[in-house]
């Protein structure tokens, strides 16, 4: 009985080991999602990177959201171009991306490494926070990679406050366009008043 109980003992840190030799033999890094500011009915790309992949990346799949869809609607996904097997599924407020790299143009210590990007609609005022969930991400040696997620954000404003601090050709604040006609109109007063004394 008490050999069998030895027996179970050291099979149970064999495997626990193991484990932590595998864990151990990840990589690890993190997830930047980039952050903009739009309007209203107006699209934006953000991007998603990996900071770093020390031993390479053979592939991923990542799950983005928004966190506010009444604010901030995905419209669809890119896969980065060194993917050479891809695909982008949108589940509701979410959307799965999904890349391999089959010719491995992800080399060992490769550094901000392009995950693809996310196309959003601005739809009502706010601010909505761009998450991730890193499903799985494997290295060349097949060692899953432990990342991180950085969320961003996206800032959307109202289409009437974005014509009121630009001109309408959303070029010139509206308060320097005014602030130079007083000059011009203080200016012609002053001209106006002189030739008048002069006379």
């Amino acid at each position: 009985m008490k050999s069998e109980t030895v027996f179970v003992v050291l099979v149970f840190i064999l495997l626990l080991a193991t484990a932590l030799v595998s864990w151990a033999e990840g990589g690890s890094g993190e997830v930047l999602i980039s952050s903009a500011d739009t309007v209203e009915n107006e699209n934006v790309r953000i991007e998603l990177r990996l900071s770093s992949a020390p031993e390479g990346l053979s592939g991923f799949d990542i799950l983005v959201g928004s966190e506010n869809a009444s604010i901030v609607e995905i419209l669809s996904a890119s896969p980065p171009n060194w993917a050479g097997l891809s695909e982008n599924e949108i589940r509701n407020d979410t959307v799965l991306i999904r890349a391999v790299d089959l010719e491995k143009k992800v080399e060992p210590g490769s550094e901000n490494i392009g995950l693809g990007s996310l196309l959003l609609k601005g739809t009502s005022r706010g601010t909505a926070k761009i998450t991730a969930e890193v499903v799985h991400m494997d290295d060349d040696e097949g060692n899953p990679i432990r990342a991180e997620v950085k969320p961003g954000s996206i800032r959307v404003s109202s289409q009437e406050k974005a014509t009121e601090q630009t001109g309408p050709e959303g070029g010139v604040p509206l308060p320097l366009i005014a602030g130079i006609i007083v000059i011009i109109v203080a200016v012609s007063a002053f001209v106006a008043y002189r030739k008048g004394i002069s006379k």
